[in-house]
């Protein structure tokens, strides 16, 4: 890609979408425009415009120097008392183990050392393979032993026993295994949910629910991810404390509006948490692909990934499972969606149509591994 060409720029370092514009600022109250407008803001938060959408002429940012890795199984997480009976040359105790991991320390890390992450599933014989690819900051040269050792120090940071296999993936070889399974393809958008955490002492696990209901089918799940720089996720954090300051002044004097109001607000102040957590393990651009061989596969696929990441209560951006055509040869080479959408927004990294910004909490939702 062409530097004096900004549209192409890649979506990790240029969040608002390559048109280095600023958030709008609303206009004075009682003067109308784009802030009287609370349906067209609440649309704008909850995406309702993907709901009937034509995509239209599709645009992607191939992910380069990806190299995968098959990660078979990792341990208990480490901890200080960990440490401590290791260095005593002890074995640890037997724990129970969940079937599937999530990665939300992992990816933090990751996050830190500005590493673009690639997790893919690929459902076939048995429960299916997990592999990740990483790439990092390094000279073209060092790609390739730089991605796969960084993601192996970081497991190794975070987990007792790691079970990865040896082999480094080029992409090339990856996309041979990926290609026969992409007779149907989908993209995913929105935040993908846990369920009611609040209520429920035990963390579900996405991943080994559709893992478990397509054992011995023939399906993958692709999920591309780049990190977003703190000065934009600060500047994001700015444009909706600014937007939530100014809605409460509205709501003073716009009785009528009241509830619409309201509600917006609500929106905004799950978005900011979901922002102000972002300032602490990281945020990122990430956008995912579904897909299997047979309709019926696909069909089914698509039921499981709704009903394991859809609660009501979601916010700000409910999850949505999208099919139309046109995705697979951006799947193929793991390319992240950059069409823009068409409408000015207050938030510029919610501008692009089809990836979502979530932190490496909400990230790890979909980045699971399996437990040994």
């Amino acid at each position: 890609m062409q530097s004096d060409q900004p549209e192409e720029k890649k979506p990790e370092t240029q969040a608002g979408g390559g048109k280095n514009r600023k958030p709008p600022r609303p206009t004075r109250i009682g003067t109308g425009g784009f802030d009287d407008d609370w349906g067209g803001k609440i649309s704008d938060l909850r995406r309702y415009d993907l709901d009937a959408s034509d995509p239209g002429d599709l645009s992607s940012w191939p992910m380069p120097g990806l190299v995968f890795t098959e990660i078979r199984s990792v341990g208990e997480i480490r901890s200080e008392s960990d440490a401590e009976v290791l260095r005593r040359g002890s074995q640890l105790p037997p724990r129970r183990l969940p079937r599937m991991h999530n990665l939300a320390e992992v990816l933090t890390q990751l996050h830190a050392q500005r590493a673009n992450l690639a997790y893919l599933i690929i459902g076939g014989k048995g429960r299916g393979k997990v592999l990740i690819g990483v790439t990092s900051p390094a000279p073209s040269s060092e790609l390739e032993t730089s991605g796969h050792s960084t993601l192996v120090s970081t497991f190794q940071n975070i987990y007792c026993q790691i079970n990865i296999d040896d082999q480094l993936l080029p992409s090339d070889r990856v996309q041979s295994m990926v290609r026969p399974l992409t007779t149907y393809v989908g993209c995913l958008t929105g935040i993908p949910s846990f369920g009611d955490t609040e209520n429920d002492t035990t963390p579900s696990q996405p991943i080994e629910t559709i893992l478990s209901g397509l054992e011995r089918h023939h399906f993958g799940v692709l999920v591309l991810s780049v990190p977003i720089p703190s000065a934009y996720n600060s500047r994001e954090m700015l444009a909706v404390e600014d937007q939530i300051e100014r809605a409460k002044e509205f709501k003073n004097v716009d009785k009528e509006h009241k509830r619409k109001i309201d509600y917006f607000l609500e929106l905004e102040q799950s978005y900011l948490k979901q922002l102000e957590l972002g300032a602490q393990i990281g945020s990122w651009q990430v956008g995912a692909y579904y897909f299997a061989r047979d309709r019926s596969v696909f069909l089914r696929l698509q039921s499981l990934l709704r009903a394991a990441y859809t609660v009501p209560s979601s916010r700000p951006t409910p999850f949505r499972a999208h099919e139309f055509r046109g995705l697979q040869e951006h799947l193929l080479q793991f390319g992240l969606l950059r069409n823009q959408r068409d409408d000015e927004m207050a938030h510029i990294m919610q501008s692009y149509k089809y990836l979502t910004p979530l932190n490496s909490q909400m990230l790890s939702a979909y980045i699971q591994v399996p437990a040994g």
